[in-house]
């Protein structure tokens, strides 16, 4: 006989074998399994859910890297090309981390965190960084839910944009914040978590010079090594957008990097890297802006980090 006891045993030791997602655990263990959380939409439904994975600050992550990632991991994750833009910025230059974490990447380019640890293959861009003078550090931003500390704080060329999702960032505050920005980032950020990409997007492309630049971890199209489904399917990447998927309005499917290389007015580049790809986000300033609207269509799979989610074009 199931037990409520022996219910909420049952989902403890699978939660730690891995079997079951946190989430998953924690609404059968709460509601007693069944029963999707009530609201409008899927959107309106997984909204809380977002914002609860988004505060406790992890992302899914096995450890403190997930929100402590330093100069170094975003070198190797963006690519070379973003390294040199990086090194090439002055202090009139804007920059903008969106998906800063505890900020520790955001206050080394802001030359607040103290000198940089060398990290292999990164030593000599890693050595510019530290050895910038005043008038090589650019004004930055960082967009982030929430931080684990208090100890960094806004001031002449830092600043902070947290405690809410950037859709839900008032267009006027994001013009005032962002309006001179060019460099946008993220290492698992907006773009990787968001429920309303074409929100994001867009005011986004509203806030930011048409100019601008945006370098996204996309992660690997494909394993090495294909995981198999059941009945012999690949299974897509876990840690990459590729993993996201969007449904067309003539019915075909696309990863949702490859989404993003059908809208018109932005340009998409593929860049590669060493451990997955990155994309390049650029607007096209001959051709008008149109970010087609996407529906949530499924509670997001938050089991791995970034969220597998599936979308549907209106």
């Amino acid at each position: 006989m199931i037990t409520p006891h022996s219910r909420r045993r049952f989902f403890f030791l699978s939660f730690l074998i891995g079997l079951v997602p946190l989430t998953s655990a924690r609404e059968a263990v709460a509601g007693g399994g069944g029963g999707l959380p009530k609201g409008r939409s899927i959107q309106h439904r997984y909204r809380a859910q977002q914002i609860e994975l988004l505060g406790h600050n992890t992302f899914n992550g096995s450890n403190r890297k997930a929100v402590d990632r330093g100069a170094a991991p975003y070198f190797s994750s963006l690519g070379r090309r973003f390294v040199r833009r990086v090194l090439a910025a002055t202090s009139r230059h804007h920059v903008c981390d969106m998906g800063a974490g505890n900020c520790v990447f955001a206050t080394e380019l802001a030359g607040l965190g103290g000198r940089v640890i060398p990290e292999w293959p990164f030593e000599e861009a890693i050595k510019q960084l530290n050895d910038r003078e005043a008038s090589q550090i650019p004004h930055v931003s960082a967009v982030t839910y929430k931080m684990d500390h208090d100890y960094v704080h806004e001031g002449k060329k830092f600043q902070l944009l947290e405690g809410r999702l950037f859709e839900d960032i008032p267009p006027a505050k994001l013009k005032a914040k962002l309006g001179q920005t060019k460099l946008f980032f993220e290492k698992w950020g907006v773009l990787a978590y968001t429920h309303d990409p074409t929100k994001v997007l867009r005011k986004l492309c509203a806030a930011a010079p048409v100019d601008f630049e945006y370098f996204v971890e996309a992660g690997p199209r494909h394993w090495n090594v294909e995981r198999q489904t059941m009945s012999g399917d690949p299974k897509p990447p876990r840690s990459s957008l590729h993993s996201s998927t969007v449904k067309l309005r003539d019915g075909r499917v696309l990863t949702f990097p490859d989404w993003l290389r059908t809208v018109k007015g932005l340009k998409v580049t593929e860049l590669k890297v060493e451990n997955g790809g990155a994309l390049l986000i650029r607007r096209d300033p001959r051709v008008p802006l149109d970010i087609p609207k996407l529906r949530l269509i499924n509670p997001p799979d938050e089991s791995g980090m970034p969220p597998h989610r599936e979308f549907l074009e209106r």
